[in-house]
């Protein structure tokens, strides 16, 4: 009995630590795999943010390109109304009336009809206004998979002494799923010196009306105006009719000219 009883008390412990490492073998078993699902979980997370990341970037890009198109389009057009003022006097539509050619009388039988400063700014204003909502191509965005809000226009042209500056505030929000770009505006400057250019031509239409005003020599009180680097020309196409031409070589357009 005694024997038996020995045994007994010997086995148990050895039972026990069976258990024991038993439960230790599965406790491992199951943080290793606790570990595997969430490193698992883990990477799906991260991969997935890296997508996402990804997807906002590309997004990114693609607002950043629709706002470099609008912008490239609004200089475009202020740059053709610039352009259009200087070749036709201050007009964008020259009156049938004073047409000649395709530019405005600034002189007509003998009385000073040129346009105000102001009045061509107001013409080019309204130049740009007309034309910058073409410049967002609703269209185009859509295709891109953005859905577009446009706020109000508001534009502010400054003729400076050498530069035009152009402000389009024209708040635009691109949105696509949960991705937002806002525009608020877009500025531009030319290297042209407008106001000095019409300044210019203005003392020369003045001139034509000095009693001693050669029309065989229109150009003689005007040689002054080299020393601002101003070219001045003339032609007689006409009986009664002088057209001057004033070229700034100060002045900068976009083909460099």
């Amino acid at each position: 009995m005694n024997i038996f009883k020995n045994r007994q008390n010997i086995s148990k412990p050895k039972q026990l630590k069976k258990a024991q490492t038993s439960l230790f073998v599965i406790f491992g078993i199951l943080i290793f795999i606790a570990a595997i699902i969430g490193f698992v979980v883990y990477d799906n997370i991260n991969t997935k943010k890296i997508e996402e990341e990804a997807k906002t970037a590309d997004l990114s890009l693609q607002a950043e390109e629709i706002e470099k198109l609008v912008n490239d389009c609004i200089r475009k057009a202020s740059f053709e109304g610039l352009k259009r003022l200087g070749q036709t006097g201050g007009y964008l539509e020259v009156p049938n009336l004073i047409n000649f050619k395709g530019t405005g009388y600034w002189h007509l039988d003998l009385v000073n009809i040129q346009p105000f400063l102001n009045q061509t700014q107001e013409r080019l204003l309204e130049h740009i206004n007309s034309n910058v909502p073409k410049c967002v191509d609703d269209g185009q965005i859509k295709q891109l998979g953005f859905e577009l809000e446009k706020g109000e226009l508001k534009t502010a042209i400054e003729y400076g002494a050498g530069d035009v500056t152009i402000k389009v505030n024209y708040p635009l929000k691109l949105s696509r799923q949960d991705f937002t770009k806002e525009f608020l505006g877009f500025f531009n400057t030319f290297d042209i010196r407008y106001r000095a250019i019409f300044e210019a031509a203005t003392e020369l239409n003045e001139k034509t009306f000095d009693a001693d005003f050669d029309d065989k020599d229109p150009l003689k009180k005007v040689d002054y105006l080299k020393s601002l680097d101003f070219d001045v020309a003339y032609k007689n196409p006409e009986t009664d009719v002088l057209t001057f031409t004033i070229t700034d070589k100060k002045s900068v357009t976009q083909e460099n000219q």
